[in-house]
């Protein structure tokens, strides 16, 4: 679980992501794009035509620095999993906001993940 510092670090940070605001996280632009194919190679982008059995209640969003989901409910645990894996993998950091989880490459938390 997130400190304090950090819940508030990361509230100021989804914030302004959200705002598509650029400048606000290191990330690798490539490690982006790597993890956006293997994750809509797993589970393809919400359309029009996939809506009823996509696990996204909206479109993923991602610029050079940060992908954003919302995940359908019923498809919670499997999709979450999932991000988690390919985050590691690309060696991203994730956070979980409904519980307040930061996931670094290389921490206790996940060790083994990816």
């Amino acid at each position: 679980m997130a400190n304090s510092r950090e819940r508030a670090l990361l509230a100021v940070w989804i914030a302004r992501l959200t705002d598509e605001m650029t400048g606000i996280v290191e990330e690798n632009a490539s490690a982006i794009g790597g993890f956006i194919g293997d994750l809509v190679a797993a589970f393809p982008d919400l359309t029009q035509e996939n809506m009823n059995v996509s696990p996204w209640s909206s479109p993923i969003y991602h610029n050079s620095e940060c992908v954003i989901v919302t995940i359908s409910w019923p498809r919670r645990r499997e999709v979450a999993e999932t991000l988690l894996n390919l985050a590691i993998r690309h060696g991203m950091t994730a956070y979980d906001p409904q519980n307040q989880e930061l996931h670094r490459p290389g921490s206790a938390v996940d060790h083994g993940r990816g």
